[in-house]
């Protein structure tokens, strides 16, 4: 018993996703602000998937984004676009935040 209980101890925590929303877009430089920041785990080691819930339920992915630095004392985290879907997000949209690996 002993040894099973030391064995559970020691496995990987495996971490939930952290889930963020738009709070700001700046599209000429192709770049957003979500709510979310240091405070709450997230950095560089993380994945971001922009997605959005249509009328009928579905849920798609809208655009990803690549973090760049913490604002606002570490509260919030400015991110990214690289792959042209700036122009499709927007204020409100949930972002969803995956640690990578």
């Amino acid at each position: 018993m002993k040894l099973l209980l030391s064995c559970f101890i020691l496995l990987p925590f495996a971490r939930a996703d952290i889930e963020a929303s738009i709070v700001f877009i700046d599209a000429k430089n192709s770049f957003f602000v979500i709510d979310k920041g240091k405070k709450d785990g997230l950095g560089a080691d993380f994945d971001y998937d922009v997605v959005r819930k249509a009328a009928d339920g579905t849920t798609s992915t809208v655009g990803t984004g690549n973090f760049e630095k913490f604002l606002g004392q570490d509260l919030m985290s400015k991110l990214k676009v690289d792959d042209g879907s700036i122009g499709k997000l927007q204020i409100g949209d949930r972002v969803v935040c995956r640690r990578k690996g």
